[in-house]
């Protein structure tokens, strides 16, 4: 278990790579979070969230030295994950979705800047041609993509679900070319 703080925002979590987004930011400070060291019973084997984690984030949350919390980790130390990265292959970019919220919209890992507005994306086998600027500038139920508010391109269907109608999911390839053949 450990606590990281980024700036002013505290993260509290198990050391299993699920806090990397926020153990990789520039300016990174952990502690390893010890029951004990907060006065707390030994942990149940199944209720950390309950027994550990939320003791911790309490003992933040009211200021109190997160020093209190156990010892200090270098936070180089602490397990990340490997995210994935699109990446440029001439003229195309290769990605996939990292992420399908809960309206069915597809979020990759392309950023914003590497798409031009006339590019064409395939996804599950479908074609889509241009980005467009909102969902209003397509017919309901047809596909989209557009520049969504994590700053990464997406693939939607107005009034429906992108990952329904691609059969899609988190890891799904997602093709960018930037000038049509």
């Amino acid at each position: 278990a450990l606590a990281a703080r980024t700036g002013d925002r505290w993260f509290v979590g198990p050391d299993n790579g699920l806090l990397t987004a926020a153990v990789t930011a520039k300016r990174v400070e952990a502690w390893s979070i010890e029951p004990a060291a907060m006065g707390l019973h030994a942990p149940s084997a199944t209720f950390h969230g309950r027994d550990v984690f939320a003791p911790a984030a309490a003992w933040l949350a009211t200021g109190r030295d997160p020093a209190g919390l156990g010892p200090d980790l270098d936070p180089s130390t602490l397990v990340h994950l490997d995210e994935p990265e699109a990446r440029r292959v001439g003229d195309a970019v290769r990605g996939q979705v990292v992420h399908v919220d809960r309206f069915g919209n597809l979020v990759t890992d392309i950023p914003a800047d590497w798409v031009n507005p006339t590019a064409m994306v395939e996804v599950s086998g479908e074609v889509i041609s241009g980005l467009r600027t909102h969902y209003a500038t397509v017919e309901p139920g047809e596909l989209l993509a557009v520049i969504g508010s994590a700053g990464t391109l997406e693939i939607s269907v107005r009034n429906g679900s992108a990952a329904e109608r691609l059969d899609a999911l988190r890891g799904t390839r997602v093709n960018l070319r930037t000038h049509r053949d």
